[in-house]
């Protein structure tokens, strides 16, 4: 009896531990979810920044970002976000390249954290400007 108990103690620590190390783990959120961007035909560089918001328990790093498009970059703010701190993600996107009027450009994050790629689209629609 005492032996079969000291194995359910056991278990049950262990599956504590498990939880709490899941727990812990860096999680990445990105406001916002995407970019949708309008832009006038007469420009060749879009910026925008997104926001990294690290909801997990332990720091998280931000190892790279690669863009789908040779005309995209990417910059980081801070690349190691603690707890519940904030960093940001500057993009830049020539669009002077694009040929369609209507593009979707994808940024792949690396990170340490529970998903450690994550995709975020920025959408680019040109607006004609009328010439006289």
């Amino acid at each position: 009896m005492f032996k079969s108990l000291s194995v359910c103690v056991f278990l049950l620590v262990g599956a504590v531990l498990v939880i709490a190390q899941e727990q812990s783990k860096p999680q990445l959120h990105l406001k916002p979810k995407k970019s949708v961007v309008y832009y006038p035909d007469s420009v060749r560089f879009v910026r925008e920044s997104i926001k990294v918001i690290n909801t997990g328990g332990s720091p998280m790093t931000i190892k790279e970002v690669k863009s789908s498009c040779g005309c995209a970059t990417a910059g980081v703010g801070r690349a190691v976000i603690h707890p519940t701190s904030l960093g940001y993600i500057y993009l830049n996107i020539d669009v002077s390249r694009l040929t369609d009027s209507v593009m979707r450009v994808d940024y792949y994050i690396y990170t340490n954290a529970e998903d450690s790629v994550v995709t975020y689209p920025v959408y680019l629609h040109k607006k004609q400007t009328q010439k006289h």
